[in-house]
């Protein structure tokens, strides 16, 4: 049975990708941030508490010889990376060098999937460069012979993102102001198939994980504000819905009962 780390496990990508490798058989062990209260857990998964900016803790990856591993840890609220640049360096990438140089050095034939970010094509703000840092280190360890692949990720979603982020924002109806312009958009369910495939190569690369496809931002709003309209019109008892009840029998089935009893 194959073991995969994933840092960042509790987060949009690795619940996901968590999920995933279960499905493909794998032993999932997940990295929580110590400072983490809240998170999302996938039955099946074994989660250690840790920390990517501190290597000391993370010398349990000596204990398990792990297969793949899959740094998605990162700081990367788009606020945040610019209030606190200092932190966003410490996670994104001092973090990213730990966990590639704890991993190589416990097990030279571990396979490490970095989560780069197509912002580095511009690196004008603390998150890219950070990232671009950590991206260009993953290539000199390449270069030494180690096997690590950046996925260049583009904007993606999915229901799990956290509401800070643009395209939650628009469901909840908190977005205002013009939203004339394009982005583009996947889903988080696509692009961990995409991260595991890329670390099954005979040889490591860089590969980008985008649909290559853009959306205009008001073509969204648009698109939810009808769905929820929609959806109120057929669902009018919505809130008792989202309780769990959801009614079991259709009025022929009733009509049927009645015959029959």
């Amino acid at each position: 049975m194959k073991k995969a780390l994933i840092t960042g496990a509790t987060g949009q990508d690795g619940s996901y990708l968590s999920e995933f490798l279960l499905n493909k058989g794998y032993k999932v062990y997940g990295l929580i941030p110590i400072r983490n209260i809240q998170v999302r857990t996938i039955p099946g998964v074994e989660y250690i508490y840790g920390d990517i900016c501190d290597s000391h803790s993370l010398s349990f990856m000596g204990d398990e010889e792990f297969d793949e591993v899959y740094n998605l840890a990162a700081q990367a609220w788009p606020t945040g990376t610019n209030q606190i640049p200092s932190y966003t360096f410490q996670v994104n990438t001092i973090g990213a060098i730990n966990v590639f140089l704890e991993a190589f050095a416990y097990n030279t034939n571990v396979r490490i999937f970095q989560a780069s970010s197509v912002m580095i094509n511009k690196p004008d703000t603390p998150y890219a460069i950070s990232k671009k840092a950590a991206h260009n280190y993953a290539l000199i360890l390449r270069k030494e012979g180690c096997y690590i692949c950046n996925g260049i990720l583009s904007n993606h979603t999915s229901p799990r993102q956290s509401k800070l982020y643009l395209v939650p924002k628009i469901v909840a109806g908190t977005v205002t102001g013009d939203l004339n312009f394009e982005i583009e958009i996947g889903d988080a369910r696509d692009y961990v198939k995409a991260m595991w495939l890329i670390l099954q190569q005979d040889k490591p690369d860089d590969y980008c994980i985008t649909v290559n496809q853009t959306v205009n931002v008001q073509e969204i709003k648009n698109y939810v504000i009808e769905q929820i309209t929609k959806y109120k019109v057929l669902y009018p008892n919505l809130k008792l819905f989202k309780l769990g009840w959801k009614p079991q029998y259709r009025w022929n089935d009733t009509v049927y009962d009645m015959i029959i009893a």
